[in-house]
């Protein structure tokens, strides 16, 4: 024991401030409850007085086999909550904003760093746009699916997408208008938990509207992007309604970001009023890029052919940030590893 606190509370303590320390707890008796009581704590093993030195032995060489899988990369992989799956949402108060834009340039950046690893659902229910803007014709659609198949499972999830040759795979709520509701919240609860196992990012464009569904994706991102640009004060208006809104549904304003598209030196609106009507962090501002028009004709997202423009730099940052390299992201580990470096990543308590 530590002076002051007995071995339970010091195993307590370690497990929490530093995980990586793998600690044994040693006991006159072996009992269930005393071994439950351990493990609870944080104990990675039990052991039993008087120590019998070939059972320590045994002990000690599974303990190093662990330490030495918690080094492994995939361990590490899974460990880097910055390599965590990811919800990216794109939406705006009004249309006309550029929010399907965002999304599809925003799912390319993306795919340039993970090639096959990016999902985007196009979420409008009536006269979606990510179809047209990367010129695929998806023969699945999300309404398909839920009309021919009765569970969702992996294998059928993936047949329904769409491979973009940005590595962007695409998913399209219909091909032709149908009701707002027609796609439940249970229903995209099930689709949202598939891909997340597939992907390490799903970008989600939603209109402006919320329902049911609209609101059960809102409220499992890890980024909600609210897409505004600065033409006229009712857009910025709005963007601060349906911030508020959000907030009011308990969407944590951590993950509420503003992304600020169109920006140029003619913009009625300036940055500083934004600052004082919205109470939110801004993303990033998207200049204005006049090749966006021909790009969207095109059906070719702007980011495949960019590669040193502000524009590409824009999403570039956006993509860094939502990506997990916000310095309030950055795990501490100074004292993880003195722990380690001291006790041997073993820390033996009696």
């Amino acid at each position: 024991d530590i002076p002051g606190i007995n071995s339970l509370q010091t195993c307590e303590i370690l497990s929490t401030i530093a995980p990586n320390v793998l600690t044994v707890i040693a006991s006159d008796a072996k009992t269930v409850e005393r071994m439950d009581i351990a493990m609870r704590a944080g104990a990675r093993a039990f052991i039993t007085k008087p120590i019998d030195p070939r059972q320590f032995a045994t002990m000690t060489g599974l303990l190093e086999d662990l330490r030495s899988r918690m080094k492994s990369d995939e361990y590490m992989e899974w460990n880097d909550s910055s390599r965590y799956p990811k919800i990216l949402t794109v939406t705006g108060a009004k249309g006309g904003v550029g929010k399907t834009s965002v999304a599809v340039n925003l799912a390319v950046s993306l795919a340039k760093h993970l090639p096959e690893k990016v999902a985007l659902l196009d979420m409008c229910t009536q006269f979606g746009d990510v179809a047209t803007m990367m010129n695929i014709a998806p023969r699945n659609t999300i309404v398909d699916m839920v009309a021919h198949t009765r569970e969702l499972e992996s294998d059928v999830v993936q047949s329904y997408m769409t491979k973009h040759a940005s590595g962007v795979h695409v998913l399209i709520t219909t091909a032709t208008p149908v009701p707002y509701d027609a796609i439940s919240a249970q229903c995209m609860e099930n689709l949202l938990y598939i891909l997340r196992r597939l992907y390490r990012y799903v970008v989600i464009d939603i209109p402006p509207m919320l329902n049911p569904a609209s609101l059960q994706l809102l409220s499992r991102s890890n980024y909600v992007i609210l897409v505004a640009n600065l033409w006229d004060l009712a857009t910025i208006a709005g963007t601060k309604t349906l911030y508020d809104t959000l907030v009011a549904e308990n969407i944590s304003k951590k993950v509420i970001k503003v992304a600020l598209n169109r920006v140029s030196r003619s913009n009625a609106v300036q940055m500083g009023d934004i600052a004082k009507i919205l109470d939110c962090e801004i993303l990033a501002e998207i200049p204005n890029d006049q090749r966006l028009v021909s790009s969207v004709n095109q059906g070719v997202p702007l980011m495949m052919n960019d590669i040193d423009t502000p524009f590409a730099r824009s999403f570039d940052q956006i993509a860094a940030t939502l990506m997990g390299k916000e310095p309030d992201e950055v795990k501490p580990k100074k004292l993880t590893s003195i722990l380690s470096n001291i006790f041997g990543g073993i820390f033996y308590m009696r």
